[in-house]
């Protein structure tokens, strides 16, 4: 079980991507996994030692101290582009509110709350409205200071405005080139953009590289009348310079999402308050891409979106696999597994990277590793620290190519028709020939063990029981369209564990739940049975259910039922769906 520290309200939808079977959720937590924010200042010394990574849900992580997290090993996650769409539309909007005069024109509407005569207001708009005259953007030079998801979504928007969009971006990624249309100009260097804008957006991230980057400087490089907008980051702008270059007219106006103290009261001048990704949208968005990234790093050890550890993603190929962080000099990486082939460990699969004094390592071994071998590792020079990660107990590696990815790619579609009721997946139509044996066991008091481990996810347990039929053989198989895997069956496969009684005119109705949420009514279908067990001669009730299967009536379910039944000759006997049901003898 991981625990997750939540330090900001966080969209449940994320949080509901984080499993209860597998995640412990909560605001207050001494020793937490992994930790979850939005915008808390987080301090270094806040960070405890059991955290193995940080997800911010959000672009920018100039509230955490990532440099401290680089030195004890912790990857800092953000989510970019979660919110790009967002903070595009605000853009767009304040590109509008600069080019016309609409806020002057509402706030003088709002001023003439004293008159009573439409016909005398409609003549003073009339004659007023000369001041609120703007112009249109259609046809202005939109000047675009960084071109990643946001940048490149406004170059894009402001293109369909009509507008000539030129760029500048000099760590301008493949990915974010292939998403800039040819018409994009790209500027040699930000002064250029700087003296051919009309307007010009900044969307940056807070490096020590752009920190102040707009400052007295840039702005006279400023075409006159500019306007400029900052909806990235505050540290980007020097509001001194700004401030100065609108009082001498090489700025028109400032729009920014960061007011200051200084900048309030000023009519060149328009302030958010920092509402740029607040929509519910981008909220969520933002949650699902932190939670999903720290899950498959603390389950997989995968990486992607960190702004301090290199992107590094390898397919699990076996049951545990080890993660190394290291800085990032020469040899380490021989010496682990050096060490690992002293110890006779087999490796199936690896991968590393490095970004700049860090490097990261991903190692699947064909064996487990002591704890000795692992003091071992985190011993040598230059190893930060070392993490085991082993797949659940429910994965199988024996079944880990065409079943395991059946069972994953089918996984929501056979969920949704349990939860829904409108069917199961058709096995009585699947006849593939045996693929052989899993090591999973159905326990007698209705747990499925593989491996020696409880399987507790209980969708996993539904989806196996969905798939699963008895033969005439008197085996148990799960069956997918084209394999057949052997499972053990100590008892019953299923279990009855409560029930809903109807009485209808037509007689009485009894629904019975089985312990993977399926319902059954008892009836011709569906009889209820009930032997006696030789040694112990206590009753064992049993249901018939679909594809060969029964489902053992947990004791206090039964006597429950007991109580419905009439004694008749000395036997009880339960009426249900137009059927007669014996108990057994009084």
């Amino acid at each position: 079980m991981y625990k997750v520290l939540t330090l900001n309200q966080i969209s449940t939808i994320g949080l509901d991507r984080l499993s209860p079977e597998s995640y412990e959720i909560t605001s207050e937590c001494t020793a937490p996994d992994a930790i979850l924010l939005r915008s808390h200042k987080l301090q270094a010394e806040d960070i405890a030692a059991s955290v193995k990574a940080i997800g911010r849900a959000g672009a920018g992580t100039n509230n955490i101290p990532v440099a401290a997290c680089t030195d004890r090993g912790i990857p800092v996650f953000n989510s970019p582009g979660a919110n790009a769409n967002a903070v595009k539309e605000l853009v767009i909007a304040g590109l509008a509110l600069g080019s016309r005069g609409i806020l002057p024109g509402i706030s003088y509407v709002n001023s003439l709350g004293h008159m009573d005569d439409a016909g005398q207001m409609a003549k003073l708009l009339e004659k007023e409205k000369k001041r609120f005259k703007g112009n249109e953007l259609a046809g202005r030079t939109l000047g675009v200071v960084g071109l990643g998801a946001i940048g490149s979504m406004i170059a894009n928007a402001a293109l369909s405005l009509n507008m000539h969009v030129i760029g500048y971006d000099p760590a301008l990624s493949v990915d974010a080139a292939w998403r800039l249309p040819s018409s994009v100009k790209k500027m040699e260097n930000i002064h250029s953009l700087f003296a051919k804008a009309d307007y010009i957006t900044l969307h940056l991230p807070v490096l020590d590289s752009t920190r102040g980057l707009v400052n007295a400087d840039l702005l006279a490089s400023c075409k006159p009348g500019c306007c400029l907008l900052n909806f990235a980051r505050e540290e980007i702008v020097d509001v001194g310079a700004v401030i100065a270059a609108l009082d001498n007219g090489q700025l028109r106006q400032f729009i920014t999402d960061f007011p200051v103290p200084s900048l309030i009261g000023r009519d060149d001048v328009i302030l958010m308050p920092h509402i740029g990704a607040s929509t519910d949208e981008a909220e969520d968005n933002c949650a699902v891409m932190a939670a999903d990234q720290l899950a498959d790093f603390l389950q997989n050890g995968n990486i992607k979106n960190s702004v301090n550890f290199p992107n590094l993603q390898l397919e699990r190929s076996g049951h545990c696999r080890l993660a190394i962080a290291n800085h990032n000099v020469p040899k380490i990486l021989g010496r682990v597994l050096s060490i690992l082939a002293d110890a006779d460990i087999n490796i199936l699969d690896m991968l590393n990277k490095s970004r700049d004094e860090i490097a990261y390592n991903l190692i699947d071994l064909g064996a487990d590793v002591s704890e000795g071998l692992l003091a071992e590792l985190a011993a040598l020079e230059g190893v930060i620290n070392v993490r085991v990660i082993h797949l659940p107990s429910f994965y199988c590696a024996a079944v880990t190519t065409k079943f395991w990815r059946f069972i994953v790619t089918t996984l929501s579609e056979i969920e949704s028709l349990l939860h829904d009721q409108r069917g199961a997946p058709p096995i009585a139509d699947w006849h593939p020939e045996l693929s052989g044996d899993i090591d999973i066991v159905i326990k007698a008091d209705g747990r499925w063990i593989h491996e020696g481990g409880e399987i507790k996810r209980h969708k996993l347990v539904k989806l196996f029981a969905s798939i699963l039929r008895r033969e005439d053989d008197d085996e148990y198989y799960l069956l997918t369209p084209v394999e057949k895997w052997r499972i053990t069956v100590e008892d019953l496969p299923l279990q009855i564990i409560d029930f809903e009684v109807n009485d209808v005119a037509a007689g009485r109705r009894i629904v019975v739940k089985t312990n993977v949420d399926t319902w059954l009514e008892l009836g011709e279908e569906h009889p209820l049975s009930v032997a006696t067990d030789g040694a112990t001669q206590e009753p064992r009730p049993a249901v018939r259910l679909n594809n060969g299967l029964q489902a053992r009536v947990r004791r206090a379910c039964f006597y429950n039922l007991v109580e419905l039944a009439e004694c008749r000759n000395g036997v009880m006997v339960l009426l249900a769906g137009g059927k007669e049901f014996e108990l057994g003898s009084i």
